[in-house]
Protein backbone atom coordinates (compact mmCIF):
# COMPACT_ATOMS: atom_id res chain seq x y z
CA UNK A 1 0.00 0.00 0.00
CA UNK A 2 1.21 3.22 -0.89
CA UNK A 3 -0.16 6.19 1.37
CA UNK A 4 0.75 10.53 0.70
CA UNK A 5 1.52 11.86 3.78
CA UNK A 6 1.88 15.38 4.67
CA UNK A 7 4.38 16.00 6.96
CA UNK A 8 7.14 19.14 7.91
CA UNK A 9 10.38 19.21 6.31
CA UNK A 10 11.65 19.17 9.94
CA UNK A 11 9.55 16.40 10.86
CA UNK A 12 11.17 14.32 7.73
CA UNK A 13 14.38 15.20 8.49
CA UNK A 14 13.72 13.87 12.20
CA UNK A 15 12.32 11.11 10.48
CA UNK A 16 15.67 9.84 8.86
CA UNK A 17 17.50 10.59 11.60
CA UNK A 18 15.03 8.05 13.52
CA UNK A 19 16.41 5.36 12.50
CA UNK A 20 18.74 5.03 15.29
CA UNK A 21 16.29 6.10 17.82
CA UNK A 22 12.96 4.74 16.52
CA UNK A 23 11.11 5.90 18.97
CA UNK A 24 11.83 9.52 18.97
CA UNK A 25 9.00 10.94 16.58
CA UNK A 26 7.00 7.87 16.08
CA UNK A 27 3.62 10.00 17.82
CA UNK A 28 3.84 12.38 14.80
CA UNK A 29 4.46 9.97 12.34
CA UNK A 30 1.67 7.58 13.66
CA UNK A 31 -0.82 10.92 13.15
CA UNK A 32 0.58 11.53 9.56
CA UNK A 33 0.14 8.54 8.52
CA UNK A 34 -3.24 8.05 10.32
CA UNK A 35 -4.70 10.72 8.50
CA UNK A 36 -2.77 10.36 4.82
CA UNK A 37 -4.28 10.13 1.19
CA UNK A 38 -4.40 6.21 0.38
CA UNK A 39 -3.23 5.75 -3.45
CA UNK A 40 -5.78 2.99 -5.00
CA UNK A 41 -4.02 -0.05 -6.46
CA UNK A 42 -3.30 0.31 -10.41
CA UNK A 43 -3.05 3.93 -9.85
CA UNK A 44 -1.55 5.58 -12.74
CA UNK A 45 2.07 7.82 -12.94
CA UNK A 46 1.36 10.96 -10.27
CA UNK A 47 2.44 13.87 -12.07
CA UNK A 48 3.09 18.10 -11.42
CA UNK A 49 0.00 19.36 -13.47
CA UNK A 50 1.92 23.00 -12.48
CA UNK A 51 4.66 22.17 -14.32
CA UNK A 52 2.65 21.64 -17.85
CA UNK A 53 2.87 24.51 -20.13
CA UNK A 54 -0.25 25.31 -22.81
CA UNK A 55 1.28 28.88 -23.49
CA UNK A 56 -2.36 29.69 -24.75
CA UNK A 57 -3.22 26.81 -27.07
CA UNK A 58 -6.87 27.30 -28.10
CA UNK A 59 -7.38 23.44 -28.40
CA UNK A 60 -9.25 23.93 -32.08
CA UNK A 61 -6.90 21.48 -34.09
CA UNK A 62 -5.96 17.90 -33.81
CA UNK A 63 -2.25 19.44 -33.29
CA UNK A 64 -3.39 21.29 -30.43
CA UNK A 65 -4.88 18.14 -28.62
CA UNK A 66 -1.68 16.59 -29.54
CA UNK A 67 0.61 19.34 -28.06
CA UNK A 68 -1.63 19.42 -25.14
CA UNK A 69 -1.12 15.20 -24.73
CA UNK A 70 2.98 15.33 -25.41
CA UNK A 71 2.94 18.08 -22.47
CA UNK A 72 0.93 15.74 -20.06
CA UNK A 73 3.05 12.77 -21.07
CA UNK A 74 6.53 14.93 -20.33
CA UNK A 75 5.21 16.19 -16.79
CA UNK A 76 7.55 15.51 -14.33
CA UNK A 77 6.63 12.52 -12.87
CA UNK A 78 5.95 12.67 -9.01
CA UNK A 79 4.65 9.05 -7.81
CA UNK A 80 5.10 6.33 -11.00
CA UNK A 81 2.50 4.51 -11.71
CA UNK A 82 1.22 0.90 -9.69
CA UNK A 83 2.81 -1.72 -11.83
CA UNK A 84 1.73 -4.28 -8.80
CA UNK A 85 -1.73 -4.20 -10.53
CA UNK A 86 -1.00 -5.32 -13.51
CA UNK A 87 0.15 -8.47 -12.46
CA UNK A 88 -2.93 -9.18 -10.80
Amino acid sequence: MKVIIDIDEDMYKACQRAVNNPKMTVDEVDVAIANGTPLPKGHGRLIDADEIQFENVEFDTYSDYSRAFDAIDYAPTIIEADKEADNE
